[in-house]
């Protein structure tokens, strides 16, 4: 018994060499804390991935159905069919702005390194600076071209032909899933910078969008 006893007592040169090597890491953990490129980090506009084990659980749930928003997603396959109109969306908007694509570059170009530290990975994607801005200029112009011609149509049931002749599009005008998944996303910061390069000529047209469907605003 006595010697069961003794294994089970305590050592406190032990325990203060264990307690000792407790507070170097949280001291070390505090200085990592405390660092200006960790505080900057939660400065940043941050567009996680899903976690893995929500994916497997029912990939459908987090995979958009018609259209790739961000980089995520963007040239999957079956999603490619949409890009052609991402494109006509582009065309659109530097139309109604009277704008250049060069000019929309230089809109977001001072901030593309902190769009592109809003997402994961995309150095291991393969995504560059110039391949990146372009994208989200093209997301973000298809995005605010879709609340504009949503606008029109719940206004005066007009229907804009640039975008209802394909009709996934039509599907994706009342499936409205696909804009609000998670990996499927841009930074505000991009629909803020375009919208800002047009003189805002598409604000009331969000802003139509959400009372409508969402009831906010």
């Amino acid at each position: 018994m006595a010697s069961q006893n003794n294994d089970h007592r305590i050592d406190p040169e032990n325990l203060t060499r264990r307690c000792e090597h407790l507070r170097i890491e949280v001291g070390q953990l505090q200085r990592i804390l405390d660092t200006p490129v960790e505080a900057k980090q939660w400065d940043r506009c941050f567009l996680p991935r899903v976690p893995f084990y929500l994916v497997e659980r029912d990939q459908n749930l987090y995979r958009p159905k018609l259209v790739s928003i961000g980089p995520y997603h963007h040239n999957q396959a079956y999603l490619k069919p949409m890009e052609e109109y991402k494109v006509r969306a582009l065309r659109r908007f530097l139309g109604n702005s009277g704008k250049t694509l060069d000019d929309l570059k230089r809109a977001l170009n001072h901030d593309v390194n902190k769009l592109m530290d809003s997402y994961k990975d995309l150095d291991a994607q393969g995504w560059d600076e110039r391949k990146f801005l372009e994208l989200m200029i093209l997301d973000g112009c298809f995005i605010l071209e879709f609340f504009r011609t949503f606008a029109i149509r719940e206004s005066d049931g007009y229907r804009d032909p640039a975008f209802v002749i394909y009709k996934p599009f039509t599907c994706f005008c009342d499936n409205l899933e696909d804009i609000f998944m998670l990996e499927n996303q841009v930074p505000f910061l991009v629909l803020e910078k375009l919208l800002a390069v047009e003189n805002l000529i598409t604000v009331d047209a969000v802003s139509i969008f959400f009372q409508t469907k969402l009831g906010v605003l």
